[in-house]
């Protein structure tokens, strides 16, 4: 509540309540800096800068708005320890997230379930924290008490299925699934996004005729959903229906999409079929279009230097092999050192291993995004110019 003798910060609010995030942010740093242990302007700066952060695009801006909220919380909670509350405790668990220290999140949001029992929020926070560490049980049981707490939420409903996928229970995701869809309208679009997990659900429990059945529910709701398309055609693939996912692999191509990756997979499925068929040359297009699209696509890589030894193209498919070596060996690694990260937030030898990897898989709005919190958190390092130099590079190939 601001109070009336305060009117710098009245106008804050004002600037706030009319949607100006930035005039409001700018009024509260005035007042921080002329009364540092305002506690009421410490907090508004909090909610604008988070926020903010949230609608923001690119990379360096959000995480400075994310971590001025961080930053207006903490500093707040120095001065007046007994404004702690569940909503803040969230914010800071998903600042935290954001610039990648996971074990500081999950304490955050540990204590926003704490101070908050009753809020679904914070258990899907804490669930959030629980499997990026890779905790699954812990991941499941808070998603699961949020669930408890709104039970009508499909984001829920959907983070909870995918988790018991991950954590080899299909069986658990499908009876959820079902029991979610059996209770909204068959047609809707939260529908469609249930059954595309439903989908990969099945496919987890190797059951391709569900999974089939799944998906074209997807389409039937969505037919224009290039994700389902190719889906589908992989699935007919799968089940040796080698004509019709042919020409659902071309009803596909047929969608207007630009993902560079769906793109790829539907090259790849051709390719596959064209292979199947004994057709090497056309297939050797395909797959050329495929890794063009998508050139850490292991299975693409795979697929076409099996296309260049049917030429006898032998020696190219020597410099497939090697390269498809590289990218696993770059996925291996990425893996590896993402799991030490997570835990040693301050591991400056697995961030540079992430940062590397992630250049060599060509996935280099990650890799800027690690760099930047790696300036941030490692101002002085002297690596850094060289990996961003490497970025540099392998953008301009």
């Amino acid at each position: 509540m601001v109070r009336a003798q305060d009117p710098a910060l009245a106008l804050a609010e004002a600037r706030f309540q009319a949607g100006d995030l930035a005039t409001a942010a700018k009024q509260c740093r005035a007042i921080i800096k002329s009364q540092p242990d305002n506690a009421n302007a410490l907090h508004l700066l909090g909610k604008v800068s988070f926020i903010a952060a949230k609608s923001m695009q690119g990379i360096s801006r959000p995480l400075q708005a994310y971590g001025e909220a961080e930053w207006a919380f903490r500093r707040l909670l120095q001065i007046s320890p007994q404004r702690d509350e569940t909503r803040i405790q969230q914010t800071l668990a998903v600042c935290a997230q954001q610039r990648g220290a996971t074990l500081e999140a999950m304490k955050c949001a540990r204590r926003a379930t704490e101070l908050g029992p009753k809020s679904s929020t914070a258990f899907r926070i804490l669930g959030e924290c629980a499997s990026d560490l890779g905790h699954t049980d812990d991941a499941i049981a808070a998603l699961h008490t949020a669930l408890e707490l709104d039970p009508s939420n499909d984001d829920l409903v959907w983070l909870l299925a995918n988790e018991f996928k991950n954590a080899a229970k299909p069986h658990k995701a499908i009876a959820l699934l079902e029991q979610a869809i059996s209770n909204q309208p068959d047609d809707s679009k939260s529908s469609a996004t249930l059954y595309q997990l439903l989908y990969e659900s099945h496919l987890a429990s190797n059951d391709s005729i569900r999974a089939l059945t799944a998906i074209e529910n997807v389409l039937r709701i969505d037919p224009k959903n290039p994700t389902g398309a190719i889906e589908h055609a992989s699935t007919l693939y799968r089940l040796g229906r080698f004509e019709e996912a042919r020409k659902a692999a071309l009803r596909a191509r047929s969608l207007p999409v630009k993902d560079s990756r769906i793109l790829a997979v539907i090259a790849l499925k051709l390719g596959q079929i064209l292979l199947h068929e004994q057709k090497f040359a056309e297939a050797l297009v395909e797959l050329r279009i495929s890794i063009e699209q998508d050139p850490a696509d292991l299975e693409a890589l795979q697929s076409l230097a099996g296309a260049l030894r049917r030429t006898g193209e032998e020696e190219e498919a020597r410099s497939i092999l090697q390269l498809y070596r590289q990218i696993r060996s770059a996925k291996d690694s990425l893996e590896k050192n993402q799991a030490s990260y997570r835990v040693q937030p301050n591991n400056r030898t697995a961030q540079e291993k992430i940062i590397r990897a992630l250049i060599t898989l060509g996935r280099f709005g990650q890799a800027e995004r690690q760099l930047e919190l790696r300036q941030r958190k490692f101002p002085d390092d002297p690596r850094q110019q060289g990996l961003i130099r490497l970025l540099t590079e392998a953008r301009t190939q």
